[in-house]
């Protein structure tokens, strides 16, 4: 069992969030702009309901990506039938309905 220093305060604890890639995502052929969009994907999901809803810029900012290349990646990732994509709506104070985030659905490989 490994020591703790009396130093360690609770503050300087770390919590690291771990999630996991089916390896069948490995034997598809994706790109590694794929494979980037996908697990960014996969980190943001709710795992009792496959969804996420990241923003694009959301994605752009882990990934490194510019918006066009992420939306690029997210169509391809679309069309091979690994996520599902659907718009959103939400509704301001003043009672507006305005386009949302994204909803992404991660499908079973």
């Amino acid at each position: 069992m490994p020591r703790i220093s009396k130093t360690l305060t609770p503050s300087a604890v770390h919590w690291i969030a771990i999630f996991f890639l089916p390896n069948e995502i490995f034997t598809l052929g994706l790109s590694p702009g794929d494979l980037s969009v996908y697990a960014c994907l996969m980190f943001c999901e709710d795992m009792e309901t496959y969804q996420c809803w990241p923003s694009i810029e959301g994605i752009c900012q882990h990934t490194g990506m510019s918006a066009n290349t992420v939306a690029k990646y997210i169509r391809q990732l679309e069309e091979k039938q690994l996520i599902n994509v659907e718009p959103t709506k939400v509704r301001t104070k003043a009672g507006e309905v305005r386009n949302g985030t994204l909803q992404f659905t991660i499908r079973p490989i």
